[in-house]
């Protein structure tokens, strides 16, 4: 049957409707719509840590050669970040190091380091994006040698630090403690979290309900946890991950909380990725691990959590001489989907992925080739966007907001015109 001259040009104009489409998010609109809005000061920065709230206000904290920690914040995805200001104290006997930040959906900032005046001591302060800042607190105990700080705030404004008190002075490793301000009242003085059990590398997450969770690897290189109770203090410490004392090597752990309560914890012995995902307060009854990869060549492997348990897990499969593969993985609680691989690359040197989860399964992760800075987006029904290269650079950070995904990146190996990088979520 033949088309009449209306019905061929209804047609013409379908096929040039569905070419605009193809071409507004085919891969070099799709690298167009990122938007980089630079860090003022971004030369003076090392140790470079970002956070973005859930409604896109963003602060980015760091180790400036002033011999102070300095930030900068952006109430919104887009708005210029303003003046660089000092928060710490200065520089004697040694310069405040290993800032951390968190910022709530509401904008609301919180920002811990270590030293300065004491050079063994936690400081935090509190402030929000527009750059009204309270004083600094000092939260560990006089007399105890501390590091290691992460910092979480709830929508509501309630703060938490945790840290690392090391009695024998072993770096990383010693007894977790966390102090926790309600919105407008002092920090609690410092409490003992993982009892008199020592511990390294301690996560920690707040909800708007007050409470609280802190993980660390304990002893015999078990995945530990306390929660905050009713009464101010937190539970006995309890394990969430068992490593069998048979195993061959040492597990490499990473968690990640979000502001449900959910814990999610990714560990790589044996050259095998576990990954477990559980909420509280239920549980006793911890959901089965899921291995999902078995290789010798994986590696630079990052795991992310989400609101509602979403988590992400991405890593590299590298190559046996160059090259490799970038992997994703994401699950809801303990339901797990297959590793998709993201891109493979025959040469070159992958750098380290990093990626972020929203409440709804959207997804970033991103990743670098020699100093090429490559992207790429979930939708919530599970599609990965091609692969896309909006820049050059390295991605630090990924973050997802309601807005859209947003990426802490530098330039170059020289780690200078630190930025960040933000779009609205695509249509896939």
């Amino acid at each position: 049957m033949t088309q009449g001259p209306a019905s061929a040009v209804r047609a013409a104009l379908a096929l040039l409707a569905a070419a605009v489409l193809v071409a507004a998010d085919g891969p070099a609109a799709q690298a167009a719509s990122w938007q980089r809005t630079p860090i003022n000061g971004a030369n003076d920065q090392s140790d470079a840590r970002a956070a973005v709230g859930a409604g896109g206000a963003a602060a980015v904290v760091w180790s400036g050669i002033s011999g102070r920690i300095r930030v900068e914040s952006s109430p919104a995805p887009g708005a210029p970040f303003g003046r660089v200001r000092n928060i710490s104290n200065c520089c004697s006997p040694v310069n405040p190091v290993d800032p951390t930040v968190a910022v709530s959906p509401s904008g609301e900032v919180l920002a811990a380091w270590q030293g300065a005046p004491d050079p063994s001591a936690i400081y935090a302060r509190r402030g929000d994006v527009t750059g009204r800042w309270g004083p600094v607190t000092r939260v560990s105990l006089p007399g105890t040698f501390d590091d290691s700080a992460t910092v979480a705030i709830s929508a509501d404004g309630t703060a938490i630090v945790a840290w690392i008190d090391e009695p024998g002075l072993v770096f990383g490793n010693g007894f977790v403690e966390a102090a926790i301000a309600r919105p407008g009242e002092p920090f609690t003085a410092a409490q003992m979290v993982s009892g008199y059990e020592t511990g390294s590398t301690p996560d920690v997450a707040v909800t708007a309900d007050d409470r609280a969770s802190v993980t660390w690897v304990g002893s015999g290189d078990s995945l530990r946890a306390a929660d905050r109770l009713p009464s101010g203090g937190f539970s006995s410490p309890y394990t969430i991950v068992e490593t069998p004392a048979t195993s061959p090597q040492q597990p490499s752990f990473q968690t990640a909380l979000d502001g449900d309560g959910t814990v999610l914890a990714l560990w790589n012995p044996t050259s095998q990725l576990h990954a477990i995902a559980e909420a509280a307060p239920a549980r006793a009854a911890a959901p089965p691990a899921a291995t999902f990869a078995s290789d010798p060549y994986q590696e630079h492997f990052q795991v992310a959590a989400g609101p509602g348990g979403h988590g992400i897990v991405c890593w590299v499969l590298a190559g046996e001489n160059a090259g490799g593969t970038v992997m994703a993985l994401t699950g809801v609680h303990d339901r797990w989907g297959a590793p998709t691989a993201l891109m493979t690359l025959a040469t070159g040197e992958i750098g380290d992925p990093t990626c972020a989860i929203d409440a709804t399964g959207r997804a970033v992760v991103s990743w670098d080739d020699d100093y090429r800075l490559y992207t790429t987006t979930r939708s919530p029904r599970g599609t990965w966007s091609p692969p896309i290269s909006p820049t050059s650079g390295v991605a630090l950070e990924a973050h997802a907001t309601s807005h859209g995904p947003v990426l802490l990146v530098f330039d170059s190996e020289r780690k200078t015109n630190l930025a960040t990088l933000h779009r609205s979520w695509p249509r896939q």
